[in-house]
Parts: C-alpha cells; sequence; structure tokens
C-alpha cells in the first residue's frame, strides 16, 4: 500500500460523489462514507501506519472490525505525518484548493503526483521523493503593471510559483499536475492583461483599439488546451523575466493583443487563436524599440556620470574649505594661547577670540554636513522617477560607493577640525601668564651717535699704506679723547675776556 494509492481512493471517492474532502496541513476529514468506503479506508491507513479515527453520525467512535452500515454515514479524522520541509497535500481536491488559495510554500509533497516538475518559485514532488530546489531571482509584482479597482486583489502578488522551467518536461498526464495547469491558468492571463475590471473581473487590453474580454473561467484550461497553456506560459515568461524591462513588455504585448483580438469574446479561446503571433510581434517591437531606448538610456547614464562627478567634486572643494578654516583656525588659536601666556592683552578678550574661532569652524561643518543631506534626500526622490532602468546594485555601485566615500571623508575631517579647535580652546581657557623675568635695572646704554660717526669717518678715510683705518682703534681714541674734550671745555678753565677798542680808532 502507498501513499498515491490512498491519495487517488480519496480522489476518485470525491469524484463520484461519495466522500467530502477536507485537508489542513496536519490532517484529513472525509466524511459522508458508507461503511465499506470506510473499511477499506481505514485498512490503507492501518497498512501506511497512520493514526486515525472512526466516528458515527452523532460522533461515536468505532473500531474498524464493528462498522455496520446501519450507522452510517461515517467519518474519518486522519492524521497526516509532517514533512521535513514545506508542505504535505494528500489528494488533488485539496491541491486545487491550496492553488487557487495562492497558499505559499517552496516544496510541495504532493500524494497523487508520479513524477517531480518545478516552476520558477515551488517545487512539486511526490511524497517519498524531495530533490534539490533552486528559486528563481525575484520578478516584478504583476500588481504593478496590472491594474485593479476591486477590494479583493485577483492578479498574483508572484508570478514565479504559475511559471514552469523552460528546460524540463512536465508529466502533461498527471492528474496532478493538471490541477496545477487549471489553477494556474487564470492567473496568468490576469497577469497579461491591462486591467482587470471591477466587480465583473472582465479583461482589459490597451489598444488602441481598446478590448474588453471575459473573465477567465474556473475550467479555462479544457478551453485553452495544452498547446494554448504553453504559449500563455511563454509570453508570461519573456514578459516577467526581467524585472527592469516588465513594463515596456507588459506594455507592448497588451497593445499587440488588443490590436490582434478582433471580435472576439472569450478571453480563453482569443489566447488559443492569436497568442503566439501576438508574443512574435511583441518581441519584433520590443527589438525596434530597443536602439531609441539605448540611445536615451546612454544620454541618462552620462547625465548621471556627469551629475555624481560634480557633487563629488563639490563634496572635495567643501572638504578643502573646512580644512583651511581650520588650519586658520589653529594659527590663530596658538597665537591667542602666546598671548595669553606673555599677559599680552585682556585675558577675556582672548577667550573670547578662541570661542569665536570654534563657532566659525562648527558653523562651516554644519553647512557642509546639511548640503549633504539635502543632495541625498534630492537623490533618494528623484532616483525612481529618473534612473528606474538602473538595479539597487548598479546604482549603489555608480553612485551610492563614490559619494558616501566623498561624504566620509568630509565627515571625519569635520570632526577632527572640531576636535582640534576645542583643544585650542582648552589651551586658550586654562594657560596661565608667565611671571615676569627679573633683570638688571640698569641696562648698558650705548653711545650709538658717536660709533656711527667713527665708522662714517673710516669709511672716508684711507691710510698712506692704501689699508682703511681699523674701526675699533679709531673708536677706542674716540673714547680716550673724549674725556680730555670735555676737561677742557669745563666751567673752571679761564673765561676770556676781550679787550677794550682805543679811542683813537673811533676818530
Amino acid at each position: 500500500m502507498s501513499v498515491m494509492e490512498l491519495a487517488q481512493r480519496l480522489d476518485d471517492l470525491k469524484l463520484l460523489g461519495r466522500a467530502r474532502i477536507v485537508e489542513s496541513e496536519t490532517g484529513v476529514i472525509v466524511s459522508d462514507l458508507v461503511s465499506a468506503s470506510a473499511v477499506a479506508i481505514a485498512r490503507d491507513l492501518e497498512a501506511l501506519g497512520w493514526t486515525f479515527e472512526a466516528l458515527d453520525r452523532v460522533g461515536g467512535v468505532w473500531a474498524i472490525d464493528d462498522l455496520a452500515e446501519a450507522f452510517a454515514p461515517y467519518t474519518l479524522h486522519i492524521d497526516k505525518p509532517q514533512p521535513v520541509s514545506g508542505v504535505f497535500v494528500l489528494t488533488n481536491t485539496a491541491f486545487s484548493t491550496w492553488l487557487i488559495e495562492q497558499k505559499q510554500s517552496n516544496v510541495w509533497q504532493v500524494g497523487s503526483l508520479t513524477r517531480s516538475f518545478s516552476t520558477w518559485g515551488s517545487l512539486f514532488c511526490p511524497f517519498d521523493e524531495i530533490g534539490a530546489f533552486e528559486e528563481h531571482p525575484a520578478t516584478k509584482d504583476p500588481r504593478e503593471v496590472v491594474r485593479e479597482n476591486g477590494a479583493h486583489s485577483l492578479v498574483p502578488n508572484d508570478i514565479r510559483p504559475w511559471l514552469l522551467e523552460a528546460s524540463q518536461e512536465p508529466p502533461l498526464e498527471d492528474g496532478s499536475f493538471q490541477a496545477w495547469m487549471a489553477a494556474a491558468t487564470p492567473f496568468l492571463l490576469r497577469a497579461l492583461c491591462s486591467e482587470v475590471l471591477f466587480p465583473t473581473g472582465r479583461l482589459s487590453f490597451r489598444g488602441p483599439p481598446r478590448v474588453q474580454l471575459s473573465a477567465p473561467e474556473s475550467n479555462g484550461f479544457e478551453t485553452l488546451e495544452q498547446l494554448g497553456f504553453f504559449n500563455v506560459q511563454e509570453a508570461c515568461r519573456w514578459v516577467y523575466e526581467n524585472s527592469r524591462e516588465t513594463e515596456v513588455r507588459h506594455a507592448l504585448f497588451s497593445a499587440e493583443f488588443a490590436r490582434s483580438a478582433g471580435e472576439r469574446e472569450i478571453t480563453e479561446i482569443a489566447f488559443k487563436d492569436i497568442c503566439d503571433g501576438v508574443l512574435e510581434s511583441s518581441k519584433i517591437a520590443y527589438q525596434l524599440s530597443i536602439s531609441e531606448l539605448g540611445r536615451d538610456t546612454l544620454k541618462s547614464l552620462a547625465e548621471l556620470r556627469k551629475a555624481v562627478t560634480e557633487e563629488v567634486s563639490k563634496t572635495s572643494d567643501t572638504t578643502r574649505q573646512i580644512i583651511t578654516a581650520v588650519g586658520g583656525s589653529l594659527s590663530i588659536g596658538i597665537g591667542l594661547v602666546a598671548a595669553k601666556i606673555s599677559s599680552v592683552g585682556s585675558p577675556i578678550i582672548i577667550i573670547g577670540l578662541a570661542i569665536v574661532l570654534v563657532i566659525y569652524v562648527l558653523f562651516m561643518g554644519l553647512s557642509g554636513v546639511f548640503y549633504l543631506g539635502l543632495q541625498r534626500n534630492i537623490r533618494s526622490d528623484w532616483r525612481s522617477r529618473l534612473y528606474s532602468f538602473l538595479s539597487s546594485s548598479e546604482y549603489k555601485k555608480m553612485v551610492s560607493q563614490p559619494l558616501f566615500s566623498a561624504a566620509i571623508n568630509f565627515y571625519a575631517v569635520a570632526g577632527i577640525g572640531f576636535l582640534l579647535s576645542v583643544s585650542v580652546l582648552a589651551l586658550v581657557i586654562f594657560a596661565h601668564p608667565a611671571s615676569p623675568s627679573e633683570n638688571a635695572e640698569n641696562p648698558t646704554v650705548v653711545d650709538l651717535p658717536a660709533t656711527i660717526s667713527v665708522a662714517e669717518k673710516a669709511t672716508k678715510e684711507i691710510l698712506p699704506n692704501g689699508q682703511m683705518p681699523d674701526p675699533v682703534r679709531e673708536s677706542r681714541s674716540v673714547t680716550t679723547e673724549q674725556p680730555m674734550a670735555n676737561e677742557k671745555a669745563s666751567p673752571q678753565s679761564e673765561p676770556i675776556i676781550p679787550k677794550p677798542k682805543s679811542a683813537s680808532h673811533h676818530n
């Protein structure tokens, strides 16, 4: 007895209307069973070693051998074994329900699945198999490109669980895989339209002309058939494979579909008839737009490079300005310290000047900080409008990292400069004036004019042998002759009395 056989027995009873099945992640409730069906299921559960409980219509517990048709219908409460990873769903009935409810899981163990298959977001495998799985990178949310007006969203928020890996060969004849295709079809069709109308759920495609088709049916896969289903798969893969180009590709596909739909009104029939041709036309239109888009992208990248270079240059200029301000402030601060120590000027005025220097450096740094913050906010506001074609990693490498490095240099210089300014202010405040030096009261006075006159005389006189006179010797001679001249000119010398003139002279 295998899990697959048990799952197929339960699904067959559900299809024949002989049982009702409600399944959760931990167990299965099978109700409305006749005694024979309840006994058969119970024997399978005993062979698998699963725990269960059989109840009659009033909730009484019965042993398997005691089940009688008179007390039917019976209900079986089955405890499922828990998987190592992901979720385990036993029946295709619950599998379809969980898929429609968009239950999220990377690994699905399906009881009646015969062979594994994988999508961009999930791995589906039988109960006794768990293979390696690598999730596809995140794609653009379909709800960002498909418009909806209803309170309950019908468009999936992640397209990856509904896109098959193109390199695999899925089990087309497997009942579980067909249940997955039936659940995936409405989500894929809604992800390719322009708008889902509320409350009818009709699909709208922008043109021109604008086209409205019927709401996708739950059994739409039967109308679409396998070939149409895989054409829709291919279209969704092309639209959503590149997040940066999804909006452009989605708009091109929607416009081409509206142009080619004609008088068709059924969504599944329209996709079955024209999806492959619309996809080829969309690819050609996209290739034609690539050249123009490439020129615009190159122009935008050149402007971005110029803007980043200018901003880095401005940040470097601001850093140099604050270095100059800090250097000048430190020079003046050292002078103020020297003035404070030598007791030149009022200490209060000196301390006040030092405080002004610190405030000057602080304001220079704050102006740079405010400038960098303003530029950062501007970049954040305009990135989504001008440079949305760049991924987060590319934008970080081309813009964020160079500007961050320049900003770090500025912050380091500003911080160190402010600390140095505060240190100089502390030196000015706590510096003590030096005590006055005690020198001799009568300093030596040099008779500079006499020496200068001797030097001038020496430069003018030349000895008979052609040599210049010795200024030192002349200085000494002048020094020794000076007291004698003073002695001759002293008041004790005899005054000269002029003789009176004779009378004859007047005559």
